[in-house]
């Protein structure tokens, strides 16, 4: 199944007309929504199947290898999350100033906070169905992504974090410029670094650098596209030698894990210089809805058809039936999640700025 899905994206990108040039694409657009949408929806994927490998399925051969491939990646395969993520902050703060980044406060963090509480509710919900308890105190952890009762937790913990760094930057360090933003940004996320050291796994901050690194992109593109213009190599060259090399560093540094924010940086900037340059006549509509609308229900959601699979012993008696089971239920939740929860963001936060 492995093989077939990586083989269905790929097809929906081949299918939107590529065209790949020696240049970056003009104004920018390679930085689209649309456009790192698109990535963000292949990468989501990634996840899912690294995801799935962990629920003990016995897996063919074809796709024990293309397990294998994905297990290179590492934590590389969210860095493309974060670096967009980071990108698009800095494009709004620019845009926006100080009412963008009262909103990161008073809008994005308690909103997110709200999905997150709706998605660790469902997940009580199945986990009583299989007779699991929890303590109050575990479930309220849980809700502020800090623990876990079977959901995915540590991304969720990071983005919120952002948020509350980012503010916190830009109202200290608004008056020294962007850069002097993107600096406290940078250090305050240095003191994340050590205290998610102390109390969490390495996963939970070997690549949220990637957050100012997005923002640094942003502000320092322009003056990247120039260089390569003077340079004249086909950008994707760069992205193909950046990629490899991100991936022999990551695994490198594994008894330094911290420092493996700088190779999941040199990976997200990889990935964007190698599509830097694909012309796409359309854009494949699917791919942007798993890396745009859709990103945080299929994060957030795919665990639970996982789960369900195998508590009923599928994972390992019918593998092909279980990971079909897992793609289509993960979907399936993600469309319902997405026609559901931005009514209750409506009702919720209706009127706020």
């Amino acid at each position: 199944m492995f093989v077939i899905l990586i083989f269905a994206l790929l097809l929906v990108f081949l299918l939107s007309g590529v065209r790949v040039h020696a240049s970056v694409l003009p104004d920018g657009t390679y930085m689209s929504r649309e456009r790192t949408s698109m990535i963000n929806g292949f990468f989501i994927w990634i996840v899912f199947i690294s995801h799935l490998k962990g629920y003990g399925v016995d897996l063919p051969e074809a796709d024990r290898l293309v397990a294998k491939l994905i297990g290179y990646l590492g934590q590389c395969c969210v860095a493309t999350f974060f670096f967009y993520s980071g990108f698009g902050i800095m494009a709004s703060l620019r845009r926006k100033g100080s009412e963008y980044a009262k909103a990161l406060v008073c809008r994005r963090l308690p909103m997110l906070l709200l999905h997150m509480s709706l998605a660790v509710l469902v997940f009580w919900g199945v986990q009583a169905l299989y007779g699991a308890q929890y303590e109050w105190s575990k479930v309220l952890l849980s809700m502020i992504a800090w623990d876990s009762i079977g959901n995915s937790n540590w991304f969720i913990f990071v983005s919120l974090s952002a948020y509350l760094i980012v503010a916190v930057a830009y109202a200290l360090g608004r008056k020294l410029g962007e850069v002097g933003v993107i600096s406290g940004v940078i250090l305050l996320f240095l003191l994340l670094i050590v205290f998610l050291k102390i109390h969490k796994g390495f996963w939970w901050y070997d690549t949220c650098l990637c957050i100012p690194a997005g923002m640094l992109f942003f502000v320092f593109r322009p003056f990247m596209e120039r260089i390569f213009a003077v340079l004249r190599v086909p950008v994707w060259v760069y992205g193909m030698l950046l990629v490899p090399l991100s991936l022999f560093i990551y695994s490198s540094l594994s008894r330094w894990p911290y420092l493996n924010n700088f190779s999941a940086i040199l990976f997200a900037l990889g990935v964007t210089l190698l599509f830097s340059c694909v012309e796409l006549k359309r854009n494949p509509s699917f791919l942007c809805w798993c890396g745009g609308s859709a990103l945080f229900y299929l994060y957030i959601f795919q665990r639970i058809p996982m789960m369900i699979g195998a508590g009923a012993g599928w994972h390992t008696e019918s593998p092909f039936m279980y990971e079909l089971f897992c793609v289509v239920g993960t979907l399936a939740n993600a469309w319902v999640a997405c026609r559901v929860v931005p009514f209750i963001d409506r009702l919720i936060f209706r009127g706020k700025a």
